[in-house]
């Protein structure tokens, strides 16, 4: 149904809005498109930068910064492109990576603990502080999850990583 709602939206919608290009990015890493809501991912993180966003309506000035784009930039390529969610118990991991990007590395704070993921197209390495006061679980690539405790490195490895394939 995503797919199908993408192929019927996105040719007919104008990307006016600052907001419009983060939400593309997400649904596009959402059915397995990376390469497509990259350019969408690019828009948005740029906006401020750039300069292409919609100034006026009309005589009215509307431009300024854009900071819910810039939070959305931030959710395109931490939910989207790296795969992030979290239940409030296990992260789930599930990358989904334009073909220009070999990783992506983010640090989070879950639970008051906080974690390195550095997220390849084959392996997650997660890194717990040592500070951390209690594990966390993760699961990658469709994985059963891993608990994570304090000062731990734990690596996931898609299935065809773990085949040698």
């Amino acid at each position: 149904m995503k797919q199908a709602n993408w192929e019927f939206y996105e040719p007919r919608t104008e990307h006016g809005s600052s907001l419009s290009a983060c939400i593309y990015a997400l649904a596009a890493t959402d059915i397995g498109l990376p390469d497509w809501g990259y350019p969408y991912f690019m828009r948005t993180a740029t906006v401020d930068l750039t300069g292409e966003s919609k100034q006026y309506v009309g005589d009215l000035y509307i431009g300024g910064t854009h900071p819910a784009a810039n939070g959305g930039a931030w959710m395109a390529a931490v939910l989207g492109f790296a795969g992030v969610r979290f239940d409030g118990q296990i992260v789930t991991l599930k990358p989904s990576l334009p073909e220009t990007w070999s990783s992506i590395e983010l640090p989070v704070i879950l639970r008051g603990g906080s974690f390195r993921l550095q997220i390849g197209r084959e392996e997650i390495t997660v890194t717990a502080a040592p500070g951390n006061s209690e594990s966390i679980s993760f699961a990658g690539f469709g994985s059963e999850a891993v608990p994570c405790p304090p000062g731990a490195i734990l690596e996931l490895a898609s299935q065809s990583n773990q085949r040698g394939v």
